[in-house]
Protein backbone atom coordinates (compact mmCIF):
# COMPACT_ATOMS: atom_id res chain seq x y z
CA UNK A 1 0.00 0.00 0.00
CA UNK A 2 2.83 2.38 0.84
CA UNK A 3 4.43 1.74 -2.56
CA UNK A 4 1.10 2.39 -4.30
CA UNK A 5 0.63 5.72 -2.52
CA UNK A 6 4.23 6.73 -3.35
CA UNK A 7 3.64 5.84 -6.99
CA UNK A 8 0.39 7.83 -7.05
CA UNK A 9 2.16 10.81 -5.52
CA UNK A 10 4.96 10.62 -8.10
CA UNK A 11 2.45 10.37 -10.95
CA UNK A 12 0.53 13.34 -9.54
CA UNK A 13 3.68 15.45 -9.35
CA UNK A 14 4.76 14.47 -12.87
CA UNK A 15 1.33 15.25 -14.31
CA UNK A 16 1.23 18.56 -12.44
CA UNK A 17 4.61 19.66 -13.69
CA UNK A 18 3.70 18.91 -17.31
CA UNK A 19 0.74 21.27 -17.42
CA UNK A 20 1.75 24.07 -15.09
CA UNK A 21 -0.13 26.69 -17.11
CA UNK A 22 -3.55 25.00 -16.80
CA UNK A 23 -6.35 26.60 -14.79
CA UNK A 24 -6.58 25.55 -11.11
CA UNK A 25 -8.66 22.57 -10.00
CA UNK A 26 -12.13 23.73 -8.96
CA UNK A 27 -14.29 22.14 -6.28
CA UNK A 28 -17.43 23.79 -7.74
CA UNK A 29 -18.89 21.14 -10.03
CA UNK A 30 -21.88 18.94 -10.84
CA UNK A 31 -21.75 15.53 -12.48
CA UNK A 32 -23.91 12.56 -13.42
CA UNK A 33 -22.49 9.04 -13.07
CA UNK A 34 -23.73 5.64 -14.15
CA UNK A 35 -23.40 3.18 -11.25
CA UNK A 36 -23.28 -0.61 -11.60
CA UNK A 37 -23.09 -2.65 -8.38
CA UNK A 38 -22.77 -6.43 -8.01
CA UNK A 39 -23.66 -7.39 -4.42
CA UNK A 40 -22.42 -10.97 -4.00
CA UNK A 41 -23.90 -11.50 -0.52
CA UNK A 42 -27.40 -10.77 -1.83
CA UNK A 43 -27.04 -12.17 -5.38
CA UNK A 44 -28.08 -8.77 -6.68
CA UNK A 45 -26.89 -6.83 -9.72
CA UNK A 46 -28.18 -3.27 -9.70
CA UNK A 47 -27.51 -0.10 -11.65
CA UNK A 48 -28.73 3.46 -11.94
CA UNK A 49 -27.67 7.08 -11.78
CA UNK A 50 -25.74 9.08 -9.20
CA UNK A 51 -25.99 12.87 -9.10
CA UNK A 52 -22.89 14.28 -7.50
CA UNK A 53 -21.59 17.75 -6.87
CA UNK A 54 -19.52 20.02 -4.75
CA UNK A 55 -19.31 23.68 -3.93
CA UNK A 56 -16.47 25.61 -2.37
CA UNK A 57 -17.04 27.46 0.89
CA UNK A 58 -13.68 29.27 0.67
CA UNK A 59 -10.16 28.62 -0.66
CA UNK A 60 -9.71 25.49 1.50
CA UNK A 61 -13.10 23.97 2.40
CA UNK A 62 -15.89 22.53 0.24
CA UNK A 63 -19.19 20.67 0.64
CA UNK A 64 -19.57 17.41 -1.32
CA UNK A 65 -23.06 15.97 -1.87
CA UNK A 66 -24.41 13.02 -3.82
CA UNK A 67 -27.67 11.18 -4.40
CA UNK A 68 -27.99 7.80 -6.09
CA UNK A 69 -30.96 5.67 -7.08
CA UNK A 70 -30.19 2.14 -8.26
CA UNK A 71 -32.43 -0.83 -9.03
CA UNK A 72 -31.83 -4.33 -10.30
CA UNK A 73 -32.78 -7.97 -10.58
CA UNK A 74 -34.69 -9.85 -7.88
CA UNK A 75 -36.34 -6.63 -6.72
CA UNK A 76 -33.17 -5.24 -5.20
CA UNK A 77 -32.27 -1.58 -5.26
CA UNK A 78 -31.59 1.37 -3.03
CA UNK A 79 -31.39 5.12 -2.63
CA UNK A 80 -28.41 6.78 -0.99
CA UNK A 81 -27.63 10.34 0.01
CA UNK A 82 -24.24 11.56 1.13
CA UNK A 83 -23.47 15.06 2.50
CA UNK A 84 -20.21 16.16 4.06
CA UNK A 85 -17.38 18.59 4.50
CA UNK A 86 -14.04 18.48 2.73
CA UNK A 87 -10.65 20.15 2.85
CA UNK A 88 -8.24 20.52 -0.07
CA UNK A 89 -4.74 21.88 -0.47
CA UNK A 90 -2.22 22.32 -3.27
CA UNK A 91 -0.27 19.23 -4.36
CA UNK A 92 2.12 20.04 -7.18
CA UNK A 93 1.68 22.81 -9.73
CA UNK A 94 -1.98 22.17 -10.63
CA UNK A 95 -3.35 19.34 -8.55
CA UNK A 96 -5.02 19.13 -5.16
CA UNK A 97 -4.97 16.55 -2.41
CA UNK A 98 -8.22 16.44 -0.44
CA UNK A 99 -10.04 14.69 2.36
CA UNK A 100 -13.75 14.44 3.15
CA UNK A 101 -15.91 13.30 6.05
CA UNK A 102 -19.54 12.67 5.15
CA UNK A 103 -22.81 11.47 6.62
CA UNK A 104 -24.35 8.71 4.51
CA UNK A 105 -27.91 7.34 4.56
CA UNK A 106 -28.85 4.24 2.54
CA UNK A 107 -32.45 3.11 2.02
CA UNK A 108 -32.75 -0.30 0.34
CA UNK A 109 -35.97 -1.07 -1.53
CA UNK A 110 -36.45 -4.12 0.72
CA UNK A 111 -34.98 -4.11 4.21
CA UNK A 112 -33.93 -1.66 6.87
CA UNK A 113 -32.34 1.72 6.19
CA UNK A 114 -28.93 2.43 7.62
CA UNK A 115 -26.73 5.45 8.22
CA UNK A 116 -23.09 5.99 8.95
CA UNK A 117 -19.97 7.95 8.15
CA UNK A 118 -17.78 7.88 5.07
CA UNK A 119 -14.21 9.15 5.05
CA UNK A 120 -12.21 9.64 1.86
CA UNK A 121 -8.84 10.92 0.72
CA UNK A 122 -7.99 11.68 -2.87
CA UNK A 123 -5.93 13.47 -5.45
CA UNK A 124 -7.36 15.54 -8.32
CA UNK A 125 -5.41 17.24 -11.03
CA UNK A 126 -4.96 17.91 -14.71
CA UNK A 127 -3.24 15.22 -16.77
CA UNK A 128 -3.54 17.31 -19.96
CA UNK A 129 -4.98 20.71 -20.80
CA UNK A 130 -8.72 20.57 -19.85
CA UNK A 131 -8.49 16.85 -18.92
CA UNK A 132 -8.70 16.15 -15.20
CA UNK A 133 -8.17 12.86 -13.36
CA UNK A 134 -9.05 11.80 -9.83
CA UNK A 135 -7.90 8.95 -7.58
CA UNK A 136 -9.83 8.40 -4.34
CA UNK A 137 -9.87 5.87 -1.52
CA UNK A 138 -12.87 5.82 0.82
CA UNK A 139 -14.17 3.87 3.81
CA UNK A 140 -17.89 3.61 4.60
CA UNK A 141 -19.32 2.38 7.90
CA UNK A 142 -23.03 2.23 7.00
CA UNK A 143 -24.33 -1.35 7.08
CA UNK A 144 -21.51 -3.78 7.71
CA UNK A 145 -18.87 -1.25 6.74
Amino acid sequence: MKTTMTLLAALGLAASASVATAKPVSFNYAQVQFVNQDLDDYNCNQDGLRLKGSFELNDDFFVPISFSDVSGNRGCGSNAIDVGIGYHTLFGADSRVYGTLSYEHISPDHGDSDSGLAAAIGLRGFVQHNLEARVEVSHHVAGNG
